[in-house]
């Protein structure tokens, strides 16, 4: 049973790490690349700039067909609360641009955090609250109770290796989920070699079976301009 259960578990080894390499691009959307070791053991150094060249969260996104920047941080990188949803949001108004610098709108509709409890938990508060909540007004309407939906991942905060990083552990961001320019292109799904008597999987002087699993894919963001991003550090 040990050995089905090991065999049957590198099914799971694939789809797993697609999920870590797209949790990374939030995990480290303040840097422009990040490095990790494959699981033959080779060093691989993870491209993760916006076509611009920048980091996804970067004060100073250019356009193309302008000398207008755009910044997708969050200033004060403020861990969640009320006013620093409107701070993010107030970002989507004031710098959103096309490629000629000329204003355009966006509607951010995802909350996305780390699995967090306290910013999990206020994010909660917020959005299934019954009333203002900085008020004591049983009776103000919540605005945030239809606008946003809350995803969260219990991968952000991790190193490459996927290892827990509690550094990271307050990330959020702010997404206008229809405008994403984040792909994921599957070339060849995930799959599992089994060896079978006689067939190269076999090794001949041992008698060895190996197995293999394996895939190929690409993420890419093409721009940052329908995400803003804090730290919640305060820093």
């Amino acid at each position: 049973m040990e050995a089905l259960r090991r065999v049957t578990d590198l099914t799971n080894v694939c789809p797993q790490t697609i999920d870590l390499d797209l949790a990374h691009r939030f995990g480290f959307a303040w840097s422009t690349s990040y490095s990790r070791t494959a699981q033959n053991g080779s060093a691989i150094t993870m491209d993760t700039t916006m076509g611009d060249g920048l980091s996804m969260i970067s004060a100073v996104h250019t356009l193309t067909g302008s000398a207008t920047t755009y910044s997708t941080q969050i200033v004060g990188n403020p861990p969640f609360s009320k006013g620093a949803l409107e701070t993010a949001e107030t970002s989507f108004v004031n710098e959103s641009y096309d490629n000629l610098g000329i204003k355009v709108q966006y509607s951010p509709d995802t909350i996305f955090t780390t699995d967090d409890p306290s910013t999990c938990n206020q994010v909660r508060e917020l959005i299934n609250a019954t009333a203002d909540i900085t008020t004591s007004n049983s009776g103000t309407f919540n605005v945030y109770s239809t606008g946003y939906k809350h995803i969260k991942s219990g991968r952000i905060a991790t190193t490459a290796t996927g290892a827990p990083d509690s550094s990271k552990a307050k990330y959020r961001f702010l997404l206008d989920s229809k405008a994403s320019t984040l792909f994921l292109t599957m070339l060849n799904e995930p799959y599992l070699k089994v060896p079978m008597d006689g067939n190269n999987g076999e090794t001949f002087l041992s008698e060895n079976w190996n197995y293999m699993t394996s895939a190929d894919y690409g993420i890419c963001v093409v721009s940052a301009d329908w995400v803003r991003g804090s730290k919640g550090d305060a820093s």
